[in-house]
């Protein structure tokens, strides 16, 4: 049996593994891999989505199950490159909630998140991710996360 056999870590990545210039430091890659080199299970818990900055990100970490991704919105097995389970919102909804929420708050920013890739409409924000600047009709469901940013 080894040091860490039973034991699963989940970490977000956003503002705890890695910095502000999106860059994982060495001492969190090293402890990871002692970890699950000892047994331990590793994966993500994040509110991202499969964007190339979070598949290329969790390819230099020792991750050994699947992840959570869109805040519980999509679980996705990364060594099998598959998607266990997504939590879809109601396909045609977002049409109503983005008007509704435009008419509220017009200086706002909306990002309406897919699986594999998020739409912002509205007013541009300063989004951390790539997206696709667009139209609603250009969300394509299944959709799994709405924000509102200011």
């Amino acid at each position: 049996m080894k040091k860490f056999d039973g034991f699963c870590l989940f970490s977000d990545m956003d503002g705890t593994l890695i910095t502000d210039q999106y860059e994982i430091p060495r001492k969190n890659i090293d402890a990871l891999r002692y970890f699950t080199g000892n047994g331990g299970r590793f994966a993500l818990a994040t509110g991202r989505g499969l964007h190339p900055t979070t598949v290329e990100l969790q390819k230099v970490l020792p991750v050994n199950l699947p992840c959570v991704m869109l805040n519980g919105g999509l679980i996705y097995d990364f060594k099998q490159r598959q998607s266990l389970n997504a939590a879809v919102l109601p396909a045609g909804a977002a049409q109503s909630l983005v008007d509704t929420l435009l008419a509220h708050y017009p200086t706002h920013s909306i990002a309406v998140w897919c699986p594999d890739h998020r739409v912002e409409l509205g007013v541009s924000a300063d989004w951390m991710l790539p997206s696709q600047t667009g139209k609603l009709s250009s969300v394509t469901d299944p959709w799994c996360k709405l924000v509102v940013h200011h």
